[in-house]
């Protein structure tokens, strides 16, 4: 199986404000950064070819605190439709509506860097294809991977992912095991807790 990294047209309006660049633990009802924002943007945005800090597209990286929280106008445009200008762009699936959520409830209580430690794991019996799977390759993976081409495989379905979780390809790329190639291609990587979830239900396919 190969992969061929595509490189996807985006942009981002910005507006420059005053940011705090000290981290600091959130309170409980604090969105933070490290866990609930960076890692979506970074999948999301800052992929090779968009708003990673080699292409910086319209001439804007998304790829450290200060460059995510000099966006003042990310939370419209993650929320417009895609035909209207939203982000990402398509193929790219649009985030899901907690991401977004987070994303703005970030930016209303002042785009703080709050740093805090990943969510657990979810329980092994509990991980389902539709509710912890399809979020994760929506993020990385089906801006390429919507239809069988010259990117690799489709990994649309259930049974497209299945089928390149049997045959050893899915995670070994994204274990970024040796003679394979990386995946997501480029800068971003899947979090460590994405990819401990893929393990997990690999063993059991459960829908």
């Amino acid at each position: 199986m190969k992969y061929i990294k595509s490189f996807i047209p985006c942009c981002l309006a910005i507006s420059f404000f005053g940011c705090v660049n000290n981290a600091y633990t959130p309170s409980d009802e604090e969105i933070c950064f490290t866990r609930d924002v960076q890692p979506v943007i970074d999948a999301g945005c800052a992929k090779s070819g968009c708003h990673d800090s080699t292409t910086k597209s319209a001439g804007i990286a998304l790829v450290t605190y200060s460059d995510i929280a000099s966006v003042e106008a990310i939370a419209g445009i993650i929320t417009k439709p895609q035909l209207e200008g939203g982000m990402p762009p398509a193929p790219w699936v649009k985030l899901s509506d907690e991401q977004i959520a987070a994303i703005t409830k970030w930016v209303d209580q002042g785009s703080n860097n709050t740093t805090c430690d990943s969510l657990p794991l979810p329980d092994s019996s509990s991980i389902t294809y539709s509710k912890h799977i399809v979020p994760i390759m929506n993020l990385y993976c089906i801006g390429c991977h919507v239809q069988q081409g010259a990117w690799g495989p489709k990994l649309g379905t259930y049974e497209d992912v299945r089928e390149e979780i049997e045959n050893g390809n899915l995670l070994s790329n994204i274990q970024r095991k040796p003679g394979y190639v990386p995946m997501p291609a480029g800068r971003t990587r899947m979090s460590s807790r994405d990819i401990r979830i893929v393990e997990m239900w690999s063993g059991a396919y459960s829908k």
